[in-house]
């Protein structure tokens, strides 16, 4: 069932999809694009250009687990001809919207081979640009075709972009001291695995799911095993139940950020996000390449 909100903000989609996509906006301007995350909305601006209007529906310091758009945010949205959703759990409220509306929509995690159903997959640049890129150009294409050049051409320019940035992380995290850690909920395991970060644990698996006094000691004792120097959490989420397991094991607690957002100082864009985190990591874990 929908909430109030949720169901406001499809209303108003579905009067928007009801007019035929073929046709331009009135007065000629841009398709609005709506993009669930601002990492995806970021990306998505630098391959569209000046093709489509590109709208990041969850705000900085929200968490996509629990949001719900605002009436106001539903007018923003009016001539959206495009949803650009995580999937997998993460956002199934833009599912709701997508399908009230009868709007195009491109889900993230599609045709990628999740981890135990985990929608993280942007933190992994290499995957983005191999499966996401492609897809989000070709949704581009169908809704502004006479930009189709423009759009092929920043699309293999961004391509190219993050190949360089994979090569950049992976030499940034190529002599950590450590590589083990632990994180407040499963946002870092497909960074990890680009970056054979060893990830031994996370505290809360779910959104809203407490661990048991038996799942944090074996916690704790996988941690310490495993050498565990860093916990990490979140700045959309609480903190204390990591600070209360770090002091257990005499670990730092530093903040990784999977979101970012415009005009968040150092996590202003896609790639300024990813750089960020990898500073985390090495500050955290130690080493690295100066």
């Amino acid at each position: 069932m929908l909430t109030p909100s949720v169901a406001v903000l499809a209303a108003v989609l579905a009067a928007a999809g009801c007019r035929d996509h073929g046709e331009p906006d009135a007065g000629g301007s841009r398709p609005v694009i709506a993009v669930t995350i601002f990492p995806i909305a970021d990306l998505t601006r630098e391959l569209s250009g000046p093709a489509a209007e590109i709208v990041t529906v969850l705000p900085p310091g929200a968490s996509p687990h629990t949001f719900e758009p605002s009436p106001a945010l539903a007018r923003q949205l009016a001539r959206a001809r495009l949803i650009i959703a995580v999937g997998a759990g993460l956002d199934d409220w833009a599912g709701d919207l997508a399908r009230g509306a009868q709007v195009h929509r491109v889900t993230v995690t599609d045709g990628i081979a999740l981890v135990d159903g985990n929608p993280h997959v942007w933190l992994d640049p290499i995957l983005i640009r191999d499966q996401l890129v492609p897809r989000v150009v070709d949704a581009l294409i169908a809704i502004a075709p006479a930009s189709a050049d423009g759009i092929r051409t920043r699309g293999a320019d961004y391509q190219g972009e993050l190949t360089a940035l994979d090569a950049e992380l992976r030499a940034q995290l190529a002599h950590l001291t450590s590589r083990a850690f632990l994180a407040s909920h499963p946002a870092w395991t497909y960074f990890a695995a680009r970056y054979d970060l060893d990830e031994v644990g996370v505290v809360y698996k779910a959104e809203g799911r407490e661990p048991s006094p038996r799942e944090l000691a074996d916690l704790v004792v996988r941690a310490r095993r495993a050498g565990v120097r860093a916990v990490f959490t979140e700045p959309q989420l609480g903190d204390l139940g990591v600070r209360t397991l770090a002091d257990e094991l005499d670990a730092t607690v530093r903040t990784l950020d999977p979101l970012g957002g415009a005009g968040v100082p150092e996590r202003g864009s896609y790639l300024e996000l990813l750089r960020y985190d990898a500073r985390i990591f090495v500050d955290a874990l130690g080493g690295g390449d100066d």
